[in-house]
Formats: C-alpha cells, sequence, structure tokens
C-alpha cells in the first residue's frame, strides 16, 4: 500500500501544480476585468465641456485616456512605460487594442473586432470580441500577457463604460 501511494505521489504533485497555474490564469483574466472596467469607467466621466455647453455630448479624449492610464498602471502594478513592476501578475505590458468614444443614430449597438494575438509559443491567432453598446460609451479592447505553466499566453478582455452627464 504504501508503495502505491509512493507511485502515485508525483502524479497528485503535478496535477495540484497544472490546477494552480490554471486557476491562477483564471483569476488573472477575473482581475483584469475588473481593472478594465474601472479604467474605462474612470476614462467616461471626462466629457468635452465646451460642447457639452453646445449641447453636444462629447468624451475629452486626452483627459479621458490620462484617467484610463493613470487607473490602469495603479491597478495593474506597471510602471510609467506600463511595464508590470515586481509583483504583478503580467508578464509582459499590457495592449490597449482600443480605446474610444462611441455615438450613433441607434441603439442597441453591437461592435465586433478581431484582434491579432501571439501567444508565447509563437503561434498567431485571432481573437473575436464583440460588445454591445446602449448609449453614448467609452469601449476599451486590452489584451494582457501571463504565464500558465511555463507558457506566457494572452488574455483578451473588453469593457464598455457609459458616458453621462449630470
Amino acid at each position: 500500500m504504501l508503495v502505491m501511494a509512493l507511485l502515485w505521489m508525483p502524479f497528485v504533485l503535478l496535477t495540484c501544480a497544472v490546477v494552480v497555474q490554471l486557476w491562477m490564469a483564471s483569476s488573472t483574466k477575473h482581475i483584469g476585468k475588473l481593472v478594465l472596467d474601472r479604467a474605462a469607467h474612470a476614462a467616461s466621466l471626462y466629457v468635452d465641456e465646451h460642447m457639452l455647453a453646445q449641447g453636444a455630448l462629447a468624451w475629452d479624449e486626452v483627459r479621458g485616456r490620462a484617467a484610463f492610464f493613470d487607473n490602469l498602471r495603479a491597478n495593474l502594478r506597471l510602471d510609467d512605460t506600463n511595464r508590470p513592476l515586481r509583483g504583478s501578475r503580467l508578464t509582459d505590458a499590457p495592449i490597449v487594442h482600443e480605446l474610444s468614444f462611441v455615438r450613433a443614430l441607434h441603439y442597441p449597438l453591437r461592435i465586433t473586432r478581431d484582434i491579432p494575438v501571439r501567444d508565447g509559443d509563437g503561434q498567431s491567432f485571432v481573437r473575436s470580441i464583440a460588445v454591445t453598446v446602449h448609449g453614448p460609451s467609452v469601449v476599451a479592447v486590452l489584451e494582457m500577457r501571463t504565464r500558465v505553466g511555463t507558457v506566457d499566453r494572452s488574455i483578451v478582455v473588453t469593457s464598455v463604460a457609459s458616458v453621462r452627464t449630470l
């Protein structure tokens, strides 16, 4: 019986290691989504006051982008060049594929994008994303790289934050 237990021990340890790695990747995606939602919301708070005074709703892109990246850096533990600091879950600087203000004549509006992604093993593939917008909004698409086992993997998350006025 002891011999069987000793034979199974490496298998059990390997399984535990794989499960922990997959759990860490899943939690990185979850945390990344929450951080992206906060950053997109921070960006959406900045409307162009001059255009608003003229009756048009417009996003103040300069201040909105600054708020977005400040929030992203603070919550993902990034330096001023968006590189991961010590203790960050990311292995490389996140890539912002899209940060834009979307306004349409009719809502809801479905937006689809094909995002080219490169995995740590050198394979390229296209990740298709789709979001639905229900009013003037800031749309953000972020790619994060994290380690799963011995390989870097890309995680793509999206966020939509409504632009509102008081």
